[in-house]
């Protein structure tokens, strides 16, 4: 029996996500909207957790626009939109075009979902702005300047001193611990990120093919020249580099393990003696209960909490944050009928939090028979998270309470004139 693909809701046209074809197929809509192929749209910012496109409204239609613009279009119904990444919609699906299975892949740990919704962005909050004007990124730049300091401070330290190398079948890379790679030596260009890496006991296994002097790609696992290299701790090839990156005495470093540097020992210990890790929400605690699915309110017994089910991934962070609404005075979710909301609810706000791996990270090992301490090696327990509260501007709803307020005003003012005789009008043509 097929799976059901995923879907994708874009402004109210439904697509069905098919990462082999690659396409996204309009499911029940007019015979004008368009397949969107998937070469139509680009991975945007750094992080490349997310996929956007130019979406005109009209046609319902990912269209292009000029790259000779020198100014934003007026009087276009063309938006931005933004979108979880391919892995992040259908992980069975990328697992399953890499052979692997979804349960033992790298995607485990994304949530399967079968409903997922882009986000709509302004124009002038898209990179055309960046494009046309420049600078698009200054007031998040000017915000974030302190910890960009630090890191450029860091970095520096780190230029500033020689790093220490590996070999690896007979070919000589450098240890960079504040990047997380191994540059090859010879070819500064072939990088392999600490991401390849195994953790055990002992340090870390890599599989290594020295015919290219990387990682295999997928047409050479399983040839007879790959080998399984042993790597030692980070804190014993470079102490130095890991007291840099962590912050922390090059004494709190020496002699221990790459687990007792990056994980925090009492958090860690804390866990595993069965204390739910927890996130303030607007001056509240909430516990996470992922046994239960939820955020769950501490000393408020009225609800059950928030469930993860009635959160929304958000394209542009994905796959580290859930947005959903939320009421303080209940300490619950809410729903809101974007169909029919004509003003900001004044009770009502956007809230903030990462995800399940990043929120009890512990737990989610637990659940997939994942072995904890590596899983927490890239997913690092923290204490004091907080929720964040997410401006109105930030969100797409300002823009649907715009477009109702335009059709609910249309609509009433034909209710008030149809006991009068008109004269037919011609209906504007579009693109029917």
């Amino acid at each position: 029996m097929e799976r059901r693909l995923p879907r994708l809701e874009i402004l109210g046209t439904v697509y069905e996500v098919d990462i082999k074809a690659r396409k996204m197929i309009p499911l029940n809509a007019p015979l004008y909207v368009k397949v969107i192929d998937f070469s139509s749209l680009e991975v945007q910012y750094a992080d490349k957790n997310q996929l956007a496109a130019y979406y005109d409204q009209v046609s319902k239609n990912v269209i292009d626009i000029p790259e000779s613009l020198t100014e934003l279009p007026k009087g276009m119904d063309v938006i931005g939109i933004m979108m979880p990444s391919l892995a992040n919609i259908d992980p069975v699906g990328c697992a399953e075009l890499l052979g692997l299975d979804y349960n033992t892949s790298p995607y485990v740990h994304v949530p399967i979902k079968e409903m997922h919704h882009a986000q709509t962005i302004p124009l002038e909050k898209t990179l055309l702005w960046e494009h046309i004007y420049g600078d698009l990124y200054s007031q998040e730049q000017e915000q974030n300047g302190d910890r960009k300091q630090k890191e450029e401070t860091m970095e520096n330290k780190e230029m500033e001193r020689k790093l220490p190398g590996i070999m690896m079948e007979g070919n000589a890379f450098l240890i960079d611990v504040m990047k997380e790679e191994f540059r090859d030596l010879s070819n500064k260009a072939n990088v392999i990120s600490f991401e390849m890496l195994q953790y055990n006991d002992t340090g870390y296994s890599l599989l290594y093919d020295p015919i290219v002097k990387n990682v295999p790609g997928s047409d050479r696992y399983g040839h007879p020249d790959i080998k399984t290299i042993t790597i030692p701790p980070f804190t014993i090839l470079d102490p130095e580099g890991m007291a840099l990156k962590y912050n922390k005495p090059i004494e709190q470093v020496t002699g221990k393990s790459d687990f007792e540097v990056i994980v925090d020992q009492e958090l860690y210990a804390k866990r595993m003696a069965g204390h739910l890790p927890t996130i303030e929400i607007l001056d509240h605690t909430f516990y996470t209960d992922l046994t239960l699915g939820t955020l769950r309110p501490k000393d408020d017994f009225t609800t059950m909490g928030i469930k993860f089910s009635e959160m929304q991934t958000v394209p542009f962070l994905m796959p580290e944050h859930y947005w959903f609404y939320y009421n303080p005075k209940t300490h619950a979710a809410e729903t809101i009928d974007h169909q029919s909301i004509t003003e900001l609810p004044k009770d009502i706000v956007v809230v903030e939090v990462p995800v399940e791996s990043k929120l009890d990270p512990v737990r989610i090992a637990q659940i997939y028979e994942l072995d904890v301490n590596e899983f927490l090696m890239k997913n690092p327990i923290v204490a004091n998270m907080k929720a964040r509260v997410v401006p109105w501007s930030e969100t797409g709803l300002p823009n649907i309470i715009k477009e109702n307020n335009q059709r609910l005003g249309k609509v009433q003012t034909v209710k008030q004139g149809e006991n009068k005789k008109q004269v037919p009008k011609k209906r504007r043509s579009k693109g029917l």
